[in-house]
């Protein structure tokens, strides 16, 4: 696993390096979550409100259909 380090300027920002924002899949005006825990903080992708926003109220759509249709429909949810 590998390790990198970010510097905290005065005003409180970071550079997020190129390796790391590959892995998280994060580019250019995304947003970062901190799980801020005991034992230490997790960063991961701030997943937007928008795609449950557009998909708002589709869930009835699920109902009575085949498992396969309903993870293809879910699908759509997750980035």
């Amino acid at each position: 696993m590998a390790q990198y380090r970010a510097r905290v300027t005065s005003k409180g920002q970071i550079t997020v390096l190129m390796p790391v924002r590959r892995t998280l899949g994060v580019n250019e005006g995304d947003d970062l979550l901190f799980d801020v825990q005991p034992d230490g903080v997790r960063v991961m992708p701030g997943r937007s409100g928008e795609v449950f926003q557009r998909l708002a109220g589709h869930w009835r759509q699920g109902a009575g259909k085949h498992p396969e249709e309903v993870d293809a429909w879910l699908g759509l949810a997750r980035p």
